[in-house]
């Protein structure tokens, strides 16, 4: 007896591609944060921070900054807005930092860049992608796959007309015309019911 392989069913690409452009405007966001963090904190000195400090910088946000400059205030016991101004900053705009802490858990920092983590990757593959969970599913999917195919052959070729296809198509559990396409296509969610 063969051992069972799970074969893809369903591959969303439309929607991998929308959570894949998603995090491509995440990464331009965290690209922003970064150049905002250098420029405040270039206003007392030049950092030097490695990727690991970045990583925490975002993570944390405004806090960590200020953090960052008590080291340098002038009266340790005044308010940090006070010390802030006093060191000759008198607003610091977070608002690019503020927002990359949330979006900062699917990316790391390398060579001061964001670069999606290998583990969101894997999870918008896996998160679009409908594989076969038994050999049921495998030869469904397999007939499925070969009606298709020489169906559309016949009509391509004009062996059978639209009418006797559509038939084909009404008594068929695993076949299906596609929405705004007039297109055939192989019903996975049925498929996926075969136990």
């Amino acid at each position: 007896m063969s051992k069972f392989k799970p074969i893809v069913l369903f591959n969303d690409i439309e929607s991998k591609t929308k959570t894949l452009n998603s995090y491509k405007q995440q990464a331009e966001t965290l690209s922003m944060a970064i150049s905002d963090l250098f420029g405040i904190l270039k206003q007392v000195d030049e950092p030097k921070l490695t990727d690991e400090d970045l990583q925490k910088f975002l993570k944390i946000g405004k806090p960590m900054i200020i953090d960052y400059f008590r080291k340098g205030f002038p009266h340790p016991k005044a308010s940090d807005q006070i010390n802030l101004d006093l060191l000759g900053i008198s607003k610091l705009t977070t608002s690019n930092i503020d927002r990359a802490s949330s979006l900062i858990t699917n990316f790391d920092i390398v060579n001061q860049k964001p670069v999606l983590k290998e583990k969101a990757k894997l999870r918008v593959e896996k998160n679009n992608t409908i594989l076969t969970e038994n050999e049921k599913q495998n030869k469904a999917f397999e007939v499925a796959s070969m009606f298709l195919k020489a169906s559309t052959d016949a009509i391509e070729n004009d062996f059978i007309g639209k009418y006797e296809f559509n038939l084909m198509l009404n008594n068929n559990p695993f076949i299906y015309n596609g929405l705004n396409t007039n297109k055939p296509r192989i019903n996975h969610q049925k498929i996926m019911k075969l136990k």
